[in-house]
C-alpha cells in the first residue's frame, strides 16, 4: 500500500476525551447507511450532538488555560529592526 500508513486500527486506544462518543455514532451511520436501514438519519443526527459536545467540551476546558500575552516591543524584533530573524530593512 502506498502514501501514508494508517493513523489507527480496530485495536487503537482514542485518547481524546469524549471522542469514543462521536466516533460510535460515526460508525453506527455508516453502518446502516449501507444497509440501507431507516434509523441512518438517527445516528447522523445523534453524531452531529455529539461533535458539538465534543467541539463545546475542548472549548471550555481551553478557556482556562493561563497564558500570557506577548509584550509589545515598538515593532523590534530580538534580533533587531523587522519581523525576521535577523537582517536589514
Amino acid at each position: 500500500m502506498r502514501g501514508f500508513p494508517a493513523i489507527s486500527d480496530a485495536t487503537s486506544v482514542i485518547t481524546v476525551r469524549g471522542g469514543a462518543d462521536p466516533i460510535a455514532y460515526w460508525t453506527a451511520f455508516l453502518a446502516a447507511n449501507s444497509r440501507g436501514a431507516l434509523n441512518a438519519t438517527m445516528f447522523s443526527t445523534m453524531w452531529e450532538d455529539a461533535v458539538k459536545e465534543l467541539l463545546s467540551m475542548q472549548v471550555h476546558a481551553r478557556q482556562y488555560l493561563v497564558s500570557r500575552r506577548r509584550p509589545y516591543r515598538g515593532g523590534r524584533s530580538r534580533f533587531g529592526y523587522g519581523w525576521g530573524s535577523g537582517g536589514t530593512i
